[in-house]
């Protein structure tokens, strides 16, 4: 999270009240009425990886905005990736980027919790502003 509005975003998000107000909003009815929103929790996503642009063929390293890991009402675990994006310009890789960090998350969430039972199901909250 490099830039000033990712920072903005995360400092504004780590608040608990502000999160579960905003993945209610955000998040489709159809899920937020199954979640158990007592559990929810920031978690923390090792998600890093090096993005090249196109035009000047930098490289620079980026890291997925936040996590949030939650259990449904049947008990199920559940995890939201949530992208603000920022972006001046139409990247076309956006689609690809998510996924990367959805499976990079899972990866490191095996990681982090051994035989801890079951992947949580994932939903990616994608929002873009120009």
């Amino acid at each position: 999270m490099a830039n000033e509005h990712d920072l903005i975003v995360k400092d504004l998000l780590v608040n608990r009240e502000l999160s579960v107000s905003f993945l209610q909003q955000y998040m489709p009815q159809e899920l937020v009425c199954l979640v158990d929103w007592q559990t929810v929790i920031l978690d923390s996503a090792n998600v890093e990886h090096v993005r090249q642009t196109h035009k000047r063929n930098n490289k620079q390293k980026e890291q997925s905005d936040l996590a949030f890991l939650f259990k449904f009402k049947d008990g199920k675990q559940g995890a939201v990736l949530a992208h603000i994006e920022h972006q001046t310009d139409n990247d076309k890789t956006i689609l690809l980027r998510t996924k990367h960090y959805q499976t990079s998350y899972l990866l490191d969430l095996l990681k982090r919790n051994k035989n801890k039972g079951d992947l949580p199901i994932v939903y990616q909250l994608i929002s873009v502003s120009p």
